[in-house]
């Protein structure tokens, strides 16, 4: 199977690495460096300090499975 994602962001970076781990031949297009627009800009929202109560355990636990795909997506 080819997989063409268009966006280089955490999204599109997870789901290249999880087609590809599956088999398939996959191609990210990215118009500027991969994690550098949106996700760049939004990593900020993983910081727990100044979210409303009802928020932070699902920051929390986002901040808790960010860590070990940061490492996986990486190159």
């Amino acid at each position: 199977m080819n997989v063409l994602i268009l966006g280089g962001g955490a999204i599109g970076c997870a789901t290249a690495c999880y087609l590809a781990d599956a088999g398939a031949s996959v191609t990210v297009l990215e118009r500027g460096r991969c994690g550098e627009n949106a996700s760049g800009g939004a990593a900020g929202i993983l910081d727990t300090d100044h979210l409303v109560p009802f928020l932070k355990p699902w920051a929390e636990e986002s901040l808790n499975l960010f860590a070990p795909l940061y490492t996986e997506i990486t190159l």
